[in-house]
């Protein structure tokens, strides 16, 4: 049963980053299609799961403000506050009223920091009292250049001085990742984790593996492929954000989200069976004994939309982005120990 719904508010956003695996448009969902989605999230209640998570993702969500508080509105009225509501932004749209509502609904808010971010907030005031710099967790984005893993880690050292306490990293993928850059974004991460062990800051993908640890470790495969369903602008319904952008909007869907309920469980259990049969692996990596924590990868979870690349290149750029997040995941296995 899915216990995570995310859904696609639009594709409008104000910014235009290069890695960015969205197609840009000027859509935006219709109210009664979140409100299906939501609905569906709880359907078959005799299931007993702790909690429950809403997603609200673009683009740029906050170009959709009145729709999303709308939502916000209607999961508090209906499923009371033990629902976790999240929503991933550039916050360059939000303003003090938006912080007052966000806070009041219990929103917890992503902040995306991209390659760049000084010169896009140099005048932000994101050191506002406004913002819960305990709750608002800073999500950065990593290029595979040298100068942008250096300028992430200097960016990190600026948010944690200012007392922010929630991080999250996250590599750009579909690229190829040079050895040297995978080390030293690696040396940066080791870092990050010693202040984590040490109870000074929460490192996200540290909380994420604990929480998925028995998981990772009996189905090698990422558990939120069981745990998550993704619903696009039209209504769409995919086994996550990754698996839809590889596909057209009707083409390898599990169905609308305006679909009998039923039938669209029994859509979305097919397909992910079908999905947990193919694995991508790094070959060198599976026979390296020490690396147990050896996390198989399928094939659209590493190719990024944003990218052309012909079939002989795609291949060499996944299977060292499978290396990639394997050593990450072996470095974190360490502090899980």
């Amino acid at each position: 049963m899915q216990n995570r719904l995310v859904l696609q508010i639009n594709n409008k956003c104000n910014y235009k980053c290069d890695f960015c695996y969205v197609k840009k448009g000027c859509e935006e969902m219709k109210y009664k299609t979140a409100k299906k989605a939501v609905e569906f999230l709880f359907y078959k209640p005799k299931f007993k799961i702790p909690k429950k998570e809403v997603i609200m993702m673009g683009g740029e969500p906050l170009l959709s403000k009145s729709l999303i508080k709308k939502i916000v509105l209607l999961i508090r009225e209906k499923y009371g506050n033990n629902v976790v509501i999240g929503i991933p932004s550039n916050f360059s749209l939000l303003n003090e009223n938006d912080l007052y509502f966000f806070n009041k609904m219990n929103v917890d808010l992503s902040w995306s920091i991209y390659p760049g971010f000084k010169d896009i907030y140099k005048n932000k005031h994101f050191l506002s009292n406004s913002i819960n710099k305990k709750r608002v967790r800073i999500r950065f984005t990593v290029k595979n250049d040298l100068k942008s893993i250096m300028d992430f880690y200097k960016n990190f050292m600026f948010f944690e001085k200012y007392e922010f306490v929630k991080f999250d990293v996250s590599p750009v993928i579909g690229v190829f990742w040079p050895q040297d850059s995978i080390n030293l974004f690696l040396k940066y991460i080791k870092k990050i984790l010693k202040l984590a062990k040490h109870n000074k800051i929460q490192f996200i993908k540290l909380q994420d593996c604990k929480n998925n640890y028995n998981e990772y470790k009996t189905l090698a495969f990422c558990p939120r492929v069981y745990h998550e369903i993704f619903v696009n602008i039209s209504g769409e319904v995919y086994p996550c954000q990754w698996y839809s952008s590889i596909n057209k909007p009707a083409s390898g869907s599990l169905g609308n989200i305006n679909l009998e309920y039923r039938l669209l469980n029994a859509n979305i259990n097919r397909i992910k069976r079908e999905i947990l049969t193919y694995r991508v692996t790094s070959k060198k990596l599976s026979k390296d004994k020490k690396n147990n924590y050896n996390v198989n990868y399928h094939k659209f979870c590493l190719g990024n939309p944003a990218y052309n690349y012909d079939s002989v290149k795609k291949n060499e750029v996944i299977l060292n982005n499978v290396e990639l997040f394997q050593k990450l995941h072996s470095t974190i296995e360490e502090y899980l120990k």
